[in-house]
Order: structure tokens, then sequence, then C-alpha cells
């Protein structure tokens, strides 16, 4: 298993380092929200929902990615 060291200067610092710690958890949360999203546009019943689901699955896509985040990216 690699090893990462992420160092923090000073004591303010502690909130990079929180942000720093819960980045896999924010990721897989933003992955969970685009596929409950998918979800309910493939699955609901209602014509309304699928559009509303739609409409905000654009924008979290949009969001994500003018944030660089790309879920398909290998990290070697």
């Amino acid at each position: 298993m690699a090893k990462v060291t992420i160092e923090f200067d000073t004591v303010e610092d502690r909130e990079e380092l929180a942000r720093a710690l819960k980045a896999g958890s924010a990721y897989a949360a933003l992955w969970d929200i685009t596929q409950k999203l998918r979800e309910v546009a493939r699955y609901s019943e209602s014509e309304q929902s699928v559009k509303h689901a739609e409409e905000w699955q654009k924008k979290v896509w949009e969001i994500i990615e003018e944030h660089g985040i790309n879920f398909d990216e290998e990290y070697s």
C-alpha cells in the first residue's frame, strides 16, 4: 500500500487538514449523489420527477467537472 505524507505548517491549517482527510468520503458522496439522480431519472414513474432528476443530474455533473473531478481517471 502506498503512503502519502501531508505536512501543514501551522495550527491554522487544521481546516485544510480536515478537508484533506475527508476528501475520500466527499468523493464517495459525490459518486452516490450522481448514481441516485441517475436511478431516479431512469426508473421514476413520474415524468416530472424524471425531468427534475435529469436537470439536477446535469447541474451536479457540471459542478463536478468545474472542480476538475473525473471519476474515470486513474491515479498511478
